[in-house]
């Protein structure tokens, strides 16, 4: 959760519910496939749906459409880019939202007063690697391109600066300011209420959050 640290208290930040408060009416903005899996942690359902019967998904999904359904009238905007919440958010259009941490770190490292947080419900994590694809025509350059990639930690802290996003690499840390150290952190309580995205129940889960979605945007 993202949220202009002027326009909200870090009280209210504390929950997932403080997007769906009359408070916050058209000042609200999230991608709403990924809001259906925060959803449904809300609501008290294992959002990974790991060890869940397709009627227990079927279930799950269809109180969370429900609910979403019922809040649309309150959110200003299903958006798709981290470029356009960015936005919302510079313009003071939204108040609070959902996003990838990226775009939000980089409100805060160019100075917006915006505060990232995992609201007590918990969220998601995941991390994204380069892949060499088998069979591709210059194998040797792209082990060179990852080579190189890694070579030094502070490449590491330079795609942090660049993207937003928090590095992987060791020791990249030394290279960022405090700025955009505390920009890419979380208290220890916010990471213990991260869970790891799991691919392992995808196919029936999104079997059933695809339509879902579209229901949504159609009410």
């Amino acid at each position: 959760m993202a949220y202009n640290s002027k326009m909200v208290s870090a009280d209210e930040a504390r929950s997932w519910h403080v997007m769906f408060r009359e408070k916050y009416a058209n000042q609200t903005a999230y991608i709403l496939q990924d809001m259906m899996s925060i959803v449904l942690l809300m609501l008290g359902y294992d959002g990974n749906m790991i060890g869940y019967s397709e009627a227990r998904v079927k279930e799950a999904v269809k109180e969370a459409k429900n609910f979403m359904i019922e809040k649309k009238p309150l959110v200003r905007k299903y958006y798709d880019s981290g470029a356009e919440f960015q936005q919302m958010m510079i313009n003071e259009d939204i108040a609070v939202g959902h996003a990838w941490s990226g775009p939000v770190s980089k409100l805060i490292m160019g100075g917006f007063p915006a505060v990232m947080t995992i609201p007590k419900e918990g969220s998601y994590s995941f991390v994204y690697c380069y892949n060499i694809a088998n069979n591709g025509p210059n194998p040797d350059n792209a082990y060179k391109f990852l080579d190189a990639l890694i070579a030094r930690p502070e490449i590491g802290a330079n795609m942090t600066k660049a993207s937003g996003f928090i590095s992987t690499f060791a020791g990249s840390r030394e290279y960022l300011t405090d700025v955009e150290k505390a920009a890419a952190s979380f208290s220890q309580e916010e990471l213990d209420a991260l869970q790891f995205f799991r691919a392992d129940e995808n196919k029936m889960k999104y079997d059933h959050i695809d339509p879902a979605c579209e229901e949504i945007k159609a009410a």
